[in-house]
């Protein structure tokens, strides 16, 4: 176990951006927790499990049972303890540079402020980087760490384009943009109901018809939308755009939900995809950030106060 698994398990993860899971005896010895029962007169079941040596858990509870054994056990509650607050503290780190140099100048098209890749600490410039990309592509999981770094160091080079994560990087006058790639976009299918599409975006249904599908808005319709004046440039707003999706209706598309009558149709929200289904309380702060500069839901707040959830 290396990097953010060195941590192990949050005190509190949320799942599906609703629910929170809290561990408050995570760091409760087992014995510890049998006395306090004992004193309280309260049984327990045990799980046979925990003492099968079929399985590994409870072999690497027999060979940790002789004095190195707990001294062990302790140190790496300690390592995990120092990698929990190492790990929010970077978090925040990023999170503060997102609010900073972030900014999203049109839906689907995140811009960073050059300054980023020069702010003084690059550990969290790059985690922060390699979340908006994450969001941005709609992907569940972090790109990979040292092909995050390469990019992050051929933008402090020079002006790029790349991809990763099925995220474009490019790096104009006007700053750093990324957008989703316009490969490998969900083909048109029947909107119903309530889905995730794209791992982007939370799309719900007003209208029952059966008569509409859901596709992406493509480059020819975004070519007509008319583009207002100011720094970005038109033709990266209009290709993130494109990769948006839209409601579609006999061959015809009906516009991009957000504008003017499809919004009483349909109602699309951003998701921050690396924590859509799991946010370990670890990463509250710079999931916090980017639901607030892609206007995501707000994160439920944690079920308990007054102690770190790091």
């Amino acid at each position: 176990m290396a990097g953010r698994g060195l941590a192990g398990m949050a005190p509190a993860t949320l799942y599906d951006w609703r629910s929170w899971i809290v561990r408050p005896l995570l760091r409760l010895r087992r014995a510890a927790l049998r006395d306090v029962l004992r004193r309280q007169n309260v049984d327990w079941a045990e799980d046979p499990t925990n003492a099968d040596e079929a399985f590994e858990r409870p072999r690497m509870r027999a060979a940790l049972a002789d004095g190195n054994g707990a001294r062990r056990i302790d140190d790496a509650l300690a390592l995990a303890a120092h990698e929990g607050r190492a790990r929010s503290q970077l978090g925040l780190a990023a999170a503060s540079l997102i609010g900073d140099f972030a900014t999203q100048p049109a839906c689907g098209l995140i811009r960073l402020d050059p300054g980023l890749l020069s702010a003084g600490d690059e550990r969290a410039a790059v985690y922060a980087l390699r979340i908006l990309l994450a969001t941005t592509g709609g992907i569940a999981f972090l790109p990979d760490q040292a092909r995050s770094e390469a990019v992050f160091g051929r933008l402090k080079a020079g002006f790029l384009c790349a991809t990763l994560s099925r995220t474009v990087v490019d790096f104009r006058r006007a700053g750093i943009f990324l957008r989703r790639e316009a490969r490998n976009l969900p083909a048109a299918a029947a909107a119903t109901g309530s889905a995730l599409w794209d791992g982007r975006r939370h799309i719900t249904l007003n209208d029952s018809s059966g008569a509409l599908l859901i596709a992406p808005f493509g480059k020819a319709a975004a070519k007509r939308l008319a583009m207002g004046e100011g720094k970005t440039p038109p033709s990266l707003m209009r290709a993130a755009l494109a990769t948006e999706p839209a409601l579609w209706q006999a061959g015809e598309c009906l516009g991009l939900p957000g504008h003017g009558g499809v919004s009483a149709m349909v109602e699309v929200r951003p998701v921050v995809a690396p924590f859509a289904r799991f946010l370990p309380s670890f990463d509250l702060a710079p999931a916090q950030a980017v639901a607030g500069l892609i206007g995501a839901a707000p994160v439920p707040p944690l079920p308990f106060s007054g102690h770190s959830a790091g």
